[in-house]
């Protein structure tokens, strides 16, 4: 699984090499994506087993974060079911407009099983929408501009 986050976190950093970032604050956004996906895979099977996203106090995620650099902390929420979230908090990369913010995941259950995820801005780590932190959207890849 180790290497899975590796190889997202590099295909991340790659494809944001052409943002308006320094090294530093592409790999910390590309380390948050790949953590992002991997909680996403984590609430995912969560709910198709359960068709129910679990509680916050049953977060399907891991307590401690593996070998992160720049992820200062991930928490999930759920806000009711069919709706959850996964954020990340960064650290480390000496920009304020990055450091101590958030990137988040906000899921919506479907009637089918299916869940519909969108990325974005969080103002907080219980956030249940994307906020629209218009100052962090040089820094992430389009499709988290919310």
């Amino acid at each position: 699984m180790l290497s899975i986050q590796r190889i997202a976190a590099l295909a991340a950093w790659i494809s944001l090499s052409a943002y308006a970032g320094t090294p530093a604050e592409n790999a910390a956004v590309a380390e948050a994506m790949a953590q992002l996906d991997s909680a996403k895979i984590m609430v995912e099977q969560t709910y198709r087993a359960n068709r129910i996203f679990p509680n916050s106090a049953n977060s399907p995620l891991p307590m401690q974060l593996s070998s992160a650099r720049y992820v200062a902390s991930i928490s999930y929420t759920s806000v009711g079911d069919p709706a959850a979230s996964v954020i990340i908090s960064l650290t480390g990369t000496g920009n304020q407009l990055i450091d101590g913010k958030y990137i988040g995941m906000f899921a919506a259950g479907r009637p089918d099983g299916d869940i519909l995820w969108t990325c974005g801005t969080a103002g907080a780590p219980t956030s249940g929408e994307p906020n629209a932190i218009t100052a962090m959207y040089p820094y992430l890849p389009p499709e988290c501009r919310h």
